[in-house]
């Protein structure tokens, strides 16, 4: 973590630098559309956010595109994986440049989180999770805010220093409470399932590269 940390702390420093001088917003202007992947360890609920944005550039000041995000992490018995639970974005997503690389993120999406399980033993030895338990879908507003660097050749890097997916709207797909027999107990599972619907989820320190054309 300290050797990724310093890594990107050099990486941020040479770009600024180089950033600046060679004009992102002049090379902005120049082009017409761009494609990044991007990672965040801190992403949260869910660390290890990973996925892509295809956009569209308008102009120096707006571009504007789909951004899919995508986090799993596996549910664990004395080191053994017994399921996973896999989170997925797919956002509208624009950026509003001011000045030469620092952007204001704005979007909407929808976000779905599912729970699942193996339908039997062979599905549990391969990892092979086919039975979802719990399929929770959202939507939500995105606001954030970032910085991209674009180079001659057309590489880009940005960093978005903060996103944030605030939910407007949540509802409960597939409830794990199917497999619960007492009511008090089903009750709860929808409860937990109802509040996972509505929490906020967000990045902090989303590092993007690609390039435009």
């Amino acid at each position: 973590m300290k050797k990724f940390a310093l890594f990107t702390t050099l990486l941020l420093c040479t770009s600024v630098g180089f950033g600046e001088d060679l004009s992102s917003r002049d090379l902005r202007s120049d082009s017409t559309i761009g494609a990044n992947v991007h990672f965040s360890l801190s992403s949260l609920p869910m660390p290890g956010n990973k996925g892509a944005y295809v956009y569209y550039i308008a102009n120096a000041k707006w571009t504007l595109g789909l951004d899919y995000n995508k986090a799993d992490i596996p549910i664990k018995f004395f080191k053994i994986n017994l399921g996973e639970v896999a989170e997925t974005h797919l956002t509208m997503q624009a950026r509003r440049f001011i000045g030469n690389s620092f952007n204001v993120i704005m979007g909407a999406g929808t976000r779905n989180l599912e729970v699942r399980l193996p339908s039997n033993l062979l599905d549990l030895a391969l990892k092979d999770y086919n039975e979802i338990a719990t399929q929770v879908e959202t939507r939500f507003v995105r606001l954030g805010v970032g910085n991209q660097w674009q180079w001659n050749r057309g590489y880009t890097l940005a960093v978005d220093w903060l996103t944030l997916n605030i939910p407007v709207n949540g509802q409960v797909i597939e409830s794990a409470s199917k497999y619960a027999s007492d009511k008090d107990n089903k009750e709860k599972i929808l409860f937990m399932e109802r509040s996972a619907a509505w929490y906020p989820s967000g990045t902090l320190l989303q590092l993007n590269a690609g390039f435009i054309w």
